[in-house]
């Protein structure tokens, strides 16, 4: 007499998903998922596959959106802003928290970029040309006087 298999019935709603299952139901491309995922500490890797905490997941994107998806366009790393200021990360980082552009996720730092952009135009140092001349001039009459002592 053959037994057959009877599959296990869940009374409560399933918590962890695969990858593959969320995009049928989350409205982003498998690579914002994961970041999110990986952002929010959802992602749990056991024995090559992945599954993700979809209420840990939900929240995340409930509170702060499709942070993956603005991570290119409206954030940025703290090391892309250091090279777009010319200034070293800690100066970075110390300017853009003052503008309050500085955003820790987990362990990554990420800079709003038009709010660090608005913050340091602020201290747009704006030059008179004739302020320049005039100082060329003086810099031209003090090197004619050195000659002369």
């Amino acid at each position: 007499m053959n037994r057959r298999r009877s599959s296990p019935l869940f009374l409560w709603p399933k918590k962890f998903y695969r990858p593959k299952e969320l995009l049928e139901i989350l409205p982003m491309n498998e690579k914002h998922l994961l970041q999110n995922a990986m952002l929010c500490g959802a992602l749990y890797r056991i024995s090559n596959k992945k599954l993700i905490n979809l209420e840990t997941l939900l929240e995340f994107v409930n509170k702060v959106g499709n942070l993956a998806g603005e991570i290119g366009g409206k954030y940025c790393q703290v090391k892309d802003a250091a090279a777009y200021l010319g200034l070293n990360e800690d100066q970075t980082m110390q300017i853009a928290s003052d503008a309050g552009a500085l955003f820790k996720v987990r362990q990554l730092l990420l800079v709003d970029k038009e709010v660090l952009r608005k913050y340091v135009e602020q201290f747009k140092f704006k030059v008179n040309v004739l302020d320049i001349e005039e100082v060329e001039e003086n810099e031209r009459i003090e090197r004619r006087l050195k000659h002369y002592v």
